[in-house]
């Protein structure tokens, strides 16, 4: 029934966490490329905030406190995962060093986002001061 279903769906996702995705684990590269595909967003979203209170903060500063913000949130994460695995026994950590590993790939992930949003958005600010200029 609805157990074995279950059971063969957790077996399969278990499956596709060890095996090799390119030169990465398939759960090294999902940490790496979703923090890289967020961590633009975020800066984004951390730079239109603090611009429309009235903080006027250097790009690299505003990517650096969004990075650090999103590290540490992930970290949160990872001790919450380490509670439950401790407490619960989900078997969702799978070696003594898949939660440091977690980590190391979520922060390869922020540093390279990070240094696309300060590429990305650093080309739109020339061209946003030069409307503001022929205003």
């Amino acid at each position: 029934g609805f157990s074995g279903i279950a059971d063969r769906c957790i077996r399969k996702l278990a499956w596709n966490v060890r095996q090799q995705f390119g030169p990465f684990q398939y759960d090294e590269f999902a940490h790496m490329s979703v923090q890289l595909l967020a961590t633009p967003i975020i800066v984004w979203l951390v730079k239109q905030t603090l611009d429309k209170l009235g903080h006027q903060l250097p790009l690299t500063l505003t990517a650096f406190f969004a990075g650090t913000t999103m590290f540490s949130l992930s970290a949160f994460y990872e001790i919450i995962e380490l509670w439950d695995e401790l407490y619960f026994h989900p078997h969702r950590i799978w070696g003594p060093l898949d939660t440091a590993t977690d980590l190391q790939f979520d922060l390869c992930g922020i540093v390279i986002g990070t240094l696309l949003a300060c590429v990305l958005l650093r080309s739109r600010q020339p061209k946003l001061a030069m409307e503001g200029f022929h205003a």
